[in-house]
């Protein structure tokens, strides 16, 4: 996703490591970026308006 987008699946590979962006419920994703060599994560809401899925926040509503 180029970095920290939390609107677009990524897989953030380093030092022969990947990790993947994924959803920890309905609402928050795990976004993984780079910093500098180092692989991060940050727990991100979506937000009003958002779910995740798939790795990504997308709109819409778990009564959709």
């Amino acid at each position: 996703d180029g970095g920290f987008d939390i609107y677009v699946f990524g897989v953030t590979s380093a030092s022969g490591v990947d990790s993947r962006d994924r959803c920890i419920n309905d609402d928050e994703l795990r976004e993984y970026y780079c910093y500098g060599d180092i692989i991060r994560d940050e727990r991100v809401h979506c937000g009003s308006g958002y779910i995740c899925f798939d790795g990504e926040c997308i709109e819409g509503s778990l009564d959709d």
